[in-house]
């Protein structure tokens, strides 16, 4: 087994040194807001622990600086979250200090606030959870096993920590995502497998096949996934255009979703095809998404027919089953013991969210990313409004779509697009400019909406970094400067 060291924060990415402070404990009153400022709902002085961080120098980078000091908010039970879609069961609550949660997340918005110059909503990593989740997650699985779907993360450092755990190969949904784990690769001097697991058309099929021909001469090796014999002939007349000689696939199995992908029949009679020039059959390729955590029974019959297909096709690898199903992949016996060599791709346990929380909390996992989030508003004494919109959290659920974690009288409310309201259900003293720390429903889509990410490490902010493959380039990167 690999073995797994702490993520590193490189002081050229972030401009502040990884240092290990002298921690003095005492016991401050402390506020976050001038004590003059009108609020519905005052607050009383609190006396709360707090921690000094001494003997610790930092250099500014692009205006981010880092106090002397830093007060730690007092650990408050979070509230029980209230169903985020009625069809589903009510995920159990993010108390910090649990599991899922991570021990130091009642810490983070009083550092996140002493950084006065960090603009909100802000995503935030938690260095020492996410070095916690990967350690785990390869432990658990094993790194052969594991590839990672990068839709979740988007970010060279993560992508760093998982290589540096030993994990050789990678899912990705975009071209962005597919050059984000390239790169890293490369400048690891490290062989890995890319499966661009969403079929690509048009321009988005040139560029993927371009790929796949540029790395053949590095330790890259990226295969496609074909949605069906037409995709197949679509990708071959793409490959000719380009001068493409050989394009690795994994056969796209459908089982269930009916998103993309055959049923085994159409495999079975596309066989020959799979295999002719430019094609090379690497692999099978089956997501079942549709399924739940205890979806025993239905998981074990999928993935039974799954291997029988891997078999009959003959194929090397085989891949399923994301962050919801993978534990039952793992204990199919019809996996572990075919012809070939069987992956699970989970990518979301590397952060957590409120919808992978049953999966987090069975392997122990904490929660890794948040979204820092400031109340601008108190408009009445039952109601404060805060800066995170569906811009800036989850935009893909419906209400409540987040928690607010340590503050159990905090309801979340239908947001608009730059605002967050909170419905106040018990005594707060939560006021105007307070930080507060939100879980999203959905951590994928979270992540996507931010251009960086705040790195925190033992309870301080360590620096900052670039969410590199967000978003998509209308354009190929490489031909900007010729595109109209």
């Amino acid at each position: 087994m690999a073995s797994t060291s702490p993520i590193s924060t490189p002081e050229s990415c972030t401009g502040l040194p990884r240092r290990n402070p002298v921690i003095e404990r005492k016991s401050v009153v402390i506020r976050t807001c001038s004590s003059s400022s009108p609020s519905p709902c005052p607050r009383k002085n609190t006396t709360v622990p707090t921690a000094r961080i001494t003997a610790v120098t930092t250099t500014p980078h692009r205006k981010l600086r880092r106090n002397s000091s830093s007060t730690l908010a007092p650990s408050i039970p979070a509230a029980a979250p209230r169903r985020w879609r009625a069809a589903r069961a009510r995920p159990p609550p993010c108390r910090t200090g649990d599991v899922p949660g991570d021990p130091t997340s009642d810490v983070l918005a009083a550092t996140i606030a002493a950084a006065a110059d960090v603009r909100t909503p802000a995503l935030v990593l938690d260095l020492d959870a996410l070095d916690h989740n990967v350690a785990t997650a390869v432990a658990r699985i094993g790194a052969a096993r594991w590839m990672p779907h990068v839709k979740t993360a988007k970010q060279r450092i993560v992508v760093d920590a998982l290589l540096g755990a030993g994990v050789r190969a990678f899912k990705a949904a975009t071209l962005e995502e597919v050059d984000l784990v390239a790169a890293a690769a490369r400048a690891a001097d490290t062989d890995v497998e890319i499966l661009l697991a969403h079929p690509p058309w048009g321009a988005n099929a040139d560029g993927a096949v371009r790929r796949v021909a540029e790395a053949e001469a590095t330790g890259v090796r990226i295969a496609l996934l074909a949605d069906g014999p037409e995709h197949l002939e679509h990708l071959a007349e793409r490959a000719r255009g380009l001068g493409a000689t050989t394009i690795p696939v994994y056969a796209d199995l459908d089982v269930g979703m009916h998103r993309t992908g055959r049923p085994p029949e159409a495999w079975y009679a596309a066989a020959d095809r799979l295999r002719r020039p430019p094609f090379v059959l690497v692999g099978l390729s089956a997501y079942e998404g549709h399924l739940r955590w205890s979806d025993r029974d239905e998981a074990a019959a999928i993935h039974r027919r799954v291997a029988d297909v891997a078999r009959r096709l003959g194929v090397e690898h085989v891949v399923t089953s994301g962050t919801h199903a993978f534990a039952h992949a793992l204990a199919s016996a019809d996996l572990a013991e075919g012809p070939f060599h069987a992956r699970v791709s989970p990518g979301t346990i590397v952060f957590g969210d409120r919808r992978s929380r049953e999966a987090m909390g069975h392997l122990g996992l904490r929660q890794a990313a948040y979204v820092a989030t400031r109340v601008i508003s108190a408009p009445r004494a039952d109601r404060r409004t805060c800066d995170a919109g569906s811009k800036a959290i989850a935009p893909d659920c419906p209400a409540p779509g987040l928690e607010v974690v340590g503050h159990p009288e905090l309801r979340p409310l239908p947001r608009s697009e730059e605002h967050l309201p909170l419905a106040v259900d018990g005594p707060t003293d939560v006021r105007c400019g307070d930080v507060l720390l939100l879980v999203p429903d959905h951590v994928c889509t979270t992540v996507n909406l931010h251009r960086e990410a705040l790195w925190v490490r033992d309870g301080r902010v360590v620096g900052f970094g670039p969410v590199e493959a967000r978003a998509r380039h209308l354009y190929d990167p490489r031909d900007r400067e010729d595109a109209p």
